[in-house]
């Protein structure tokens, strides 16, 4: 008890959360995965999404009715006292499919508030109540713990430790204090709390849960497998709208242009539910070997020819440009470009006052050429290949989340470089040829862009690195004069 209250002064100090949910599992089926007793402390914030629910919410959704009728006969057991303490008081609509309760005679607002006393009392009726349980009902498990304040789900000012039997319909659903409220993230929400949130809305249902996996969460993105018993699927969710709106805008784009992608069963506006590679007939994940196959290079350049030509026509009859999606080069301006050159310790270069003076007529040169739509990220992981090459062989770039407008030269540099020799060459032959003068334009715009990224990284990368000597060894320079040249006569 002394140890609880200091964990509980601890979080008030140094977080302040609005509430707490205290307890443990029992049993495999209810969550525990180590044999050793374990009690979790909880805090809970108002703004998480299941701000309000408690330890008995997710075991009393519909899908356990079966506990819920075990639980309406529990509420009708005579009231048995241990002390301080009594449990199964009858007649409390509270109870009815809620579980059975232990609270002490004395009235106590939380379990951080019980007395030595009323601790051991309720550690006696633990035993009677597990007792009862077991001899009757033979759960295969237990979840028990307190709920302290609104936002964990508290209704009533008493302490109040539910005890829930546990019959394995659902592991997803069993696991509550480490999956629905265990704080696996930071700013004291749960990872899997927000994962489940987007389920739903993603129309999934819960109770249909076999198993989940976290595969990702990379730059804020959660990406995460579900199974049920027919099978599984991936679920993309986005932490900021700008980003959702892209990808989630590009799947259906290329599926109304015909591009190939992978199948989008639902969609939010911040989550996609999307085919999974791990198990689809018809596709399987790329591995890094396969960046050497030459018939892997011909594929991926039959996909970037059919994105490409249908993204310029599309492009040519948007009137204007889709807000959605942005150039590159957007972030190109003359302060973003100072800025970098100085966070950098460039700035005693004389190219920079050629970029001052001609940034915006190479912008200009660039669209007198013609655009489409770029992809702007190709790597061996974002890239799917046909499971039987007995019957074709297919390639889907997917992931989309920097898509955006440029030239194919852009795109064609990416590819080729994450390429073996082989797999370039047949790529180039299926790609098609490439305007020589999109490849002038694009290697000062392509430096500039990587160095205003850089700047605004924690730490200087290797493509940064390789960006910053061409700075310093003069090949910005020169490309830029070239770059100049072409643009001025262009325009």
């Amino acid at each position: 008890m002394p140890l609880l209250q200091e964990v509980k002064r601890y979080f008030d100090e140094h977080a302040a959360p609005a509430g707490y949910n205290v307890g443990w599992d029992v049993g495999r089926v209810a969550g525990q995965v180590i044999d050793h007793v374990r009690m979790y402390v909880i805090s809970r914030w108002a703004d998480e999404t299941l701000a309000g629910r408690g330890i008995r919410y997710r075991l009393k959704q519909p899908a356990n009715r079966r506990h819920s009728g075990l639980l309406d006969n529990c509420s009708k057991e005579p009231q048995t006292s241990r002390g301080t303490c009594m449990f199964a008081r009858a007649g409390e609509a509270v109870l009815v499919g809620s579980g059975v309760i232990i609270t002490p005679e004395s009235h106590r607002v939380t379990v951080f508030d019980l007395t030595p006393d009323e601790w051991r009392d309720t550690y006696f009726l633990l035993g009677d109540v597990q007792r009862l349980l077991d001899a009757r009902y033979h759960p295969d498990g237990y979840t028990l713990g307190w709920n302290c304040g609104r936002v964990a789900g508290k209704r009533r000012f008493k302490s109040i430790c539910t005890l829930f039997p546990v019959i394995p319909m659902n592991l997803w659903q069993a696991r509550v204090f480490r999956i629905s409220y265990g704080s696996l993230v930071n700013e004291g929400h749960s990872l899997l709390v927000r994962i489940e949130h987007a389920a739903v809305r993603l129309g999934l249902d819960l109770a249909a849960f076999t198993r989940t996996e976290v595969l990702s969460t990379r730059h804020g993105h959660c990406v995460w497998r579900v199974w049920t018993s027919t099978g599984s699927s991936v679920a993309k969710w986005f932490p900021d709208d700008a980003t959702a709106a892209v990808e989630i805008s590009a799947y259906q784009l290329l599926h109304e242009l015909g591009v190939p992608t992978l199948h989008v069963y639902s969609t939010t506006n911040d989550s996609l539910l999307l085919e999974d590679l791990g198990s689809s007939p018809r596709l399987r994940a790329a591995t890094a070997d396969d960046m050497a196959r030459a018939e892997v290079g011909a594929a991926v350049g039959r996909w970037y020819k059919t994105f490409h030509q249908r993204g310029s026509k599309w492009l040519a009859r948007k009137i204007g440009r889709p807000s959605v999606f942005t150039r590159e080069t957007d972030i190109l301006t003359v302060q973003a470009v100072t800025e970098a050159a100085t966070a950098l310790g460039l700035m005693d270069s004389p190219v920079w006052d050629m970029v001052i003076h001609s940034l915006d007529l190479l912008k200009r040169a660039v669209s007198l050429l013609g655009v489409t739509l770029c992809y702007n990220d190709f790597y061996w992981t974002n890239l799917a290949l046909s499971r039987n090459e007995e019957n074709g062989f297919e390639a889907v770039v997917y992931d989309y989340h920097l898509l955006g407008i440029g030239m194919r030269y852009s795109d064609y540099r990416n590819v080729v470089s994450a390429l073996g020799p082989a797999a370039a060459t047949a790529f180039g032959e299926e790609f098609g040829e490439i305007d020589p003068r999109e490849q002038v334009l694009d290697k000062p715009l392509e430096t500039l862009h990587s160095l205003v990224v850089a700047s605004r990284l924690p730490q200087l990368t290797g493509w940064a690195q390789e960006s910053r000597d061409a700075v310093i060894n003069g090949d910005l320079l020169q490309h830029f004069r070239e770059a100049e040249q072409l643009a001025a006569a262009l325009v």
